[in-house]
């Protein structure tokens, strides 16, 4: 009976091949796709961060953890800290440098792929002005500084 089914597939593979060549060609697309997606996130996720990229961040932090335990952390070239995505890569984040931050790394686990909702709005405000002339920025900045003025009066 498996042998039977066996030939039924081969058979039904074959007249596929033979009467919608399109179909094969589609399906190696398809498995190429595939493949370049696996090594993207295979190069998205990265093992070893650059000291000098982490101290910066740790410049940047003043050598303390950045989840706000105001722990101290290790200077960059020693273990303990790992760098985080302040907006996780599952959420659409970045490997820009204002998207990572030094954390211990009970604090980046206890943390996982969390994120606080003003770092997302502050997310896509970014991207949103990066899409925006230059001009219409500035006038915005100027509408919200006579806005602040107005108010403050």
């Amino acid at each position: 009976m498996d042998e039977i089914i066996g030939r039924c597939l081969d058979a039904l593979d074959a007249a596929k091949r033979k009467y919608d060549p399109v179909s094969a060609e589609v399906q190696r697309d398809i498995k190429e796709l595939v493949g370049i997606v696996k090594e993207l996130e295979l190069s998205r996720r990265r093992g070893h961060w650059p000291t000098e990229l982490k101290a910066r961040l740790y410049e940047r932090q003043d050598g303390f953890c950045g989840c706000g335990c105001r722990r101290r952390l290790p200077p960059p070239g020693e273990r303990g800290a790992h760098v985080d995505h302040v907006i996780p890569w599952a959420k659409c984040g970045q490997n820009d440098l204002n998207n990572l931050q030094l954390l211990w790394a009970t604090c980046n686990l206890a943390k996982g792929a969390r994120c606080d909702t003003d770092d997302v709005i502050r997310m896509v405000e970014d991207r949103l002005l990066n899409l925006l002339p230059i001009e219409v920025i500035a006038d915005a900045k100027a509408k919200t500084t006579d806005k602040e003025i107005v108010t403050a009066s």
